[in-house]
């Protein structure tokens, strides 16, 4: 098997509070470092997964971001 790749996932602003990535990427430890930055409207996830996580993660990951930010 193919060692993951390293994916970049972009949340808006407006829909996401950079709080909220921040604790996805905390909940997220475990599976992955992520990289969490903010660059005008955006604020940007660079998320590398643990050997062994699961092929969904950045979905996961997103789905958490955003439960988190409300």
């Amino acid at each position: 098997m193919a060692p993951k790749k390293r994916t970049t996932v972009k949340f808006h602003s407006a829909v996401y509070s950079e709080r909220g990535v921040k604790a996805a990427a905390e909940a997220y430890a475990d599976f992955a470092s992520v990289a969490v930055s903010r660059r005008g409207a955006y604020i940007t996830a660079v998320i590398t997964p643990a050997p062994g996580s699961p092929a969904e993660l950045a979905d996961e990951f997103s789905n958490c971001a955003l439960f988190n930010s409300r």
